[in-house]
């Protein structure tokens, strides 16, 4: 509680009324959102999504994973997982499929900012038959190019995860 009493060289004035006030708690929002995605099944078409994020607060009580499926929708709440868990796994069903995911972390006063979020199109997987070659193309920036003969009936986009071992 509070009051205020004003003062100058002729004196002091009198309280004014008190009042109450209450602070709460800053809780650092997650950061360095990332998502991997996985294949379950083909049939029917089964995508599981996982979510990784770094615990930036030592006050939460747990995070609340948000989800949006369309562009310009509403963020909805997915999951409510427990203080210093920093992983999410989400099974999608469909194809063509846009999510947009975010965490936010908590406690009994408030609610982080949101972490950033993370765009995903799950997509209609197909096989790639006939596969050729590698190739390293060289230059200051590795790169490395798939070659492959695309059986596809239709334009699909291939995707590749491509990790460098250190020797």
């Amino acid at each position: 509680q509070y009051r205020v009493k004003a003062f100058n060289a002729d004196g002091d004035s009198a309280y004014s009324n008190t009042a109450a006030a209450s602070t709460f708690d800053f809780i650092s929002p997650p950061t360095s959102l990332t998502a991997q995605v996985a294949l379950v099944t083909q049939s029917p078409l089964t995508t599981e999504i996982t979510l990784n994020w770094a615990d930036q607060s030592s006050n939460e009580t747990g995070y609340r994973v948000e989800m949006m499926t369309a562009t310009g929708g509403a963020f909805t709440s997915v999951a409510t997982l427990a203080a210093n868990v920093t992983t999410f796994k989400y099974q999608a069903g469909g194809t063509n499929v846009q999510f947009r995911f975010r965490v936010v972390a908590y406690n009994s006063q408030v609610s982080s900012t949101p972490s950033n979020e993370i765009f995903l199109v799950v997509g209609d997987p197909f096989t790639i038959r006939n596969f050729v070659n590698t190739v390293w193309t060289g230059g200051t920036i590795p790169e490395i190019a798939a070659i492959f003969n695309d059986s596809a009936t239709a334009d699909k986009m291939l995707s590749m995860t491509i990790g460098i071992v250190p020797a």
